[in-house]
């Protein structure tokens, strides 16, 4: 089981530093994930342990019995009930997910684990 972790959960090396960032900067941060209940604790764990300081800012598709493919209404229109698009920055990789929150109006930063792009160094560029 340990190897089979291994393989499926992926992090970036610095999503800590990330997280610490935007601490220092004062930005709430959070989740809209569609990770399962059993590998949502593994993954935040792999992130860290950190966590939304507000409820908030967690959407969790097992918990809301939504993905955000789901249509009409998906865990972004969601969020976007409660957050506000227009100064809420989304970091996502999937090109389908980046059109949707898009489309809705999130402010958005593409970025995948597998790109060379330092999360940090990304996220410093966009929020300074």
């Amino acid at each position: 089981m340990r190897q089979v972790e291994r393989d499926v959960l992926q992090s970036n090396e610095r999503a800590g530093q990330a997280f610490q960032l935007l601490d220092s900067m004062n930005i709430s941060w959070g989740y809209i994930t569609d990770n399962t209940a059993f590998w949502l604790p593994k993954q935040i764990a792999r992130l860290g342990g950190k966590t939304p300081a507000t409820a908030d800012l967690a959407y969790y598709s097992f918990q809301r019995q939504l993905s955000k493919e789901s249509k009409p209404i998906g865990l972004f229109d969601v969020a976007a009930r409660v957050l506000e698009p227009s100064v809420t920055l989304l970091v996502e990789d999937r090109e389908a997910n980046i059109v949707r929150a898009g489309s809705i109006g999130f402010q958005l930063l593409p970025y995948s684990i597998y790109e060379t792009t330092d999360l940090v160094e990304a996220l410093e560029t966009r929020l300074t």
